[in-house]
């Protein structure tokens, strides 16, 4: 990132106790849902675990929860540093954000999942019914146009898989909702135009595409749809994709769960010729799996570590799926929601950037002032699930007439 002085005075961030009634239920009714739900799928689970996750549920509920200090010392991330002033606060007070991958990564260290490096992922069963579903209620692939039209196509479907978010829905399957939905913010065609089209017309170039991943499921699969379609429709093209390095936000992906979703769809009659592709282009090095401990933790983006960011400016474009990622690049703070996305994205560096997103929170950004003053048929539309934004950030090294790409 080009530095924190890109970014405006920062407003309020979301906390639990006091500006959104959803954000309190997420923390007082979600969460502990979550908790509960994880340890009555897994019998397995330790007496001490099980008393300490069943405690805090409780406590999250009641609101008295405080934050207790995470180091590294189980083999995890070292939180130290993301505590700052925050250990013994309430859970209520401290933004919700960090509250939430706190609790994943607390529950984690309980588990002793970081101790053994085969410790089962505590949410593989939600992982796998998501999979299920998805491979079960997909249609065959239709034949995309290739061009704008089939990009767009495929983009929506990578929109819309978002829907299906399993801490959203409490741990708990669910089918997503056609009725209502709505494309607040649609730069798809910009982004064709700007990144794709120039890229088509020069075959010699090597570009690389990075995607910060979101859900298994439904999201997943056609996050790897659209993959395949844009390396076949440029033969010199690499992706990356960027995973959790553990598990967060019950159906997240970490690399397994990648590797999971190719084979399984490969293995899917409607999906087979995909998903083989999708094995051919891993082994060929144009599929790339890559995890980081910044994914699970509390920062914002333009507090993102030097590595990362030396990634994002290298690659053509970057896609940041899904409503985590998004609260991650807006600090989950409460911005005028007509602030525009391509200003307030100054911080962002030299590449590209598209967002991908179903609103299932209250930050937002990016809304022009004629949509919002058109009005919502709900109060609740940032956070219901049934609008998406789609916001693209023209960068530096976009490839032009004339030149070459990264």
């Amino acid at each position: 990132m080009r530095s924190q002085a890109h970014v405006p005075p920062l407003p309020v961030p979301l906390v639990g106790r006091t500006n959104h009634d959803f954000v309190q239920k997420s923390v007082t009714s979600r969460l502990p849902s979550i908790l509960r739900d994880l340890v009555a799928r897994h019998e397995s689970v330790k007496e001490a675990p099980k008393a300490k996750i069943e405690a805090l549920a409780l406590e999250l509920e009641q609101q008295r929860h405080h934050i207790v200090p995470l180091d590294g010392s189980d083999g995890g991330p070292d939180w130290r540093f993301y505590m700052e002033n925050r250990a013994g606060m309430n859970a209520m007070d401290v933004e919700w954000f960090f509250l939430e991958n706190y609790v994943y990564r607390l529950v984690l260290s309980w588990l002793e999942f970081f101790e053994d490096e085969d410790a089962p992922d505590p949410f593989a069963a939600q992982k796998e019914d998501a999979l299920r579903h998805a491979l079960q209620s997909m249609v065959s692939p239709v034949d995309h146009a290739k061009d704008g039209t089939g990009f767009r196509e495929l983009v929506l479907g990578s929109l819309w898989g978002n829907q299906v978010d399993l801490s959203f829905s409490s741990g708990k399957m669910t089918d997503a909702d056609a009725e209502d939905r709505e494309v607040v913010v649609d730069d798809i065609a910009a982004c064709w135009t700007t990144i794709f089209e120039p890229l088509i017309s020069d075959a010699s170039v090597e570009p690389r595409i990075i995607i910060i991943l979101d859900n298994c499921g439904a999201e997943l699969v056609n996050d790897l749809i659209l993959v395949d379609f844009l390396l076949c429709l440029m033969p010199g093209l690499s992706v990356t994709l960027h995973a959790k390095a553990h598990p967060v936000f019950v159906s997240d992906a970490t690399i397994p769960d990648v590797e999971t979703h190719i084979r399984r769809m490969a293995e899917n009659e409607k999906l087979e010729a995909v998903g083989k592709r999708l094995q051919e282009a891993e082994a060929g090095g144009r599929v790339q799996t890559f995890a980081h401990d910044f994914y699970t933790s509390p920062l914002p983006f333009w507090q993102v570590p030097a590595g990362l960011q030396s990634m994002y400016g290298d690659a053509i474009l970057t896609i940041t799926k899904g409503d985590a990622n998004y609260r991650r690049l807006i600090g989950d703070r409460f911005w005028p929601s007509s602030l525009p996305f391509t200003n307030f994205m100054q911080y962002w560096g030299p590449g590209s950037l598209l967002t991908v997103r179903t609103c299932k929170s209250p930050a937002i950004i990016g809304v022009s002032p004629e949509r919002l003053a058109h009005g919502f048929s709900s109060s609740d539309w940032t956070c219901n699930g049934k609008n998406g934004v789609v916001s693209f950030r023209r960068g530096d090294n976009v490839l032009v007439e004339g030149t070459s790409a990264m």
